[in-house]
Formats: C-alpha cells, sequence, structure tokens
C-alpha cells in the first residue's frame, strides 16, 4: 500500500477521527456535526486530489476560499487551522499502522508537504503579513505544481547536514 491507496481506503475513518477531534472547538460547535463533517471531507477530497496530481493549485484555492468564507463568519485563523491539525493527525495515524516502513517517509512528506502548503496559504489570507514558516518534515515542495516558493526554506545553519 502506498499513501494515495491508503487516503481512498482510509477515508472514512480518517475523517471520522479528524471531525471526532474538532468537536471540542466551540466554535465548530455552532455549525452543526454535519456541516463540519461536509468541511473536513471537501478539505480531504481536495488534499487526496492534491497529493494524487502533484499539483495543489486546486487545494490552494479552496483554502483561500475557505477562509474569506470562515474569516466573516468569525472564526479565528487558530479554529480553521485546528481543522487541517486534526486532519493532519488522523492521516499520520493511519500511515504509521497501514504503510511499510520504507514508503512512510515519502508518503509522509508527500502528504505533509501539500498541508503545509494549504496551512501556509490560510495562515496568510487571514493575515497577509504572516512570517513564513519553514516545513518540519521532509519537503517535497520540488514534485508539487503550484507551489511558487510557498514555504520558507530552512536556513543553512539550521540544517543538520549544511554544505
Amino acid at each position: 500500500m502506498n499513501v494515495e491507496d491508503l487516503l481512498i481506503a482510509y477515508e472514512p475513518a480518517i475523517v471520522d477521527e479528524a471531525v471526532h477531534a474538532t468537536e471540542e472547538n466551540e466554535r465548530y460547535g455552532r455549525d452543526g456535526d454535519e456541516a463540519t463533517r461536509r468541511r473536513i471531507e471537501e478539505l480531504y477530497h481536495r488534499l487526496t486530489a492534491a497529493v494524487r496530481a502533484r499539483d495543489v493549485s486546486e487545494l490552494l484555492a479552496y483554502v483561500r476560499r475557505i477562509a474569506r468564507e470562515r474569516s466573516a463568519a468569525g472564526f479565528e485563523l487558530s479554529d480553521v487551522q485546528a481543522a487541517f491539525d486534526a486532519l493532519e493527525e488522523a492521516i499520520w495515524h493511519g500511515a504509521v499502522v497501514e504503510l511499510p516502513a520504507y514508503d512512510l517517509p515519502f508518503g509522509h512528506g508527500l502528504v505533509f508537504t501539500a498541508l503545509a502548503h494549504g496551512k501556509e496559504t490560510l495562515r496568510h489570507a487571514f493575515d497577509p503579513a504572516a512570517p513564513h514558516v519553514p516545513a518540519p518534515f521532509p519537503d517535497l515542495t520540488p514534485l508539487y505544481k503550484g507551489t511558487e516558493a510557498v514555504l520558507a526554506p530552512c536556513p543553512a545553519e539550521e540544517m543538520v547536514f549544511a554544505a
């Protein structure tokens, strides 16, 4: 099984876990469980499509739209980012259990690079002056279309194996 297969086969379990994790957020509660589930499913579908196509363009367009809608509805950046974080953690739980050890780093990198671009876009949609944050995982940005250096590179002095 590779990460693309995992995202398709385990969609219900991953979405359920992410929805459950967001139930603790008061603002999500006011929209109701069904609306929360729809939003997380849509984010998940966009993420899955981005990973499969290695193209984050549609994911980022969706994130910009969600940022506008959620901001207008009174949500804070941290509220919206909680859904991303819940989805990220649910995917990680599935990956650790289901992906073979040799495929885990690459699969992890693919999913979390796409999510990192989504989070960075979300952060800048809420606050255009927000600083760029380096990816805390194997950054596979060069494998994705539509990335245009959204993530900040890790400074050479912070790299373990600086040239």
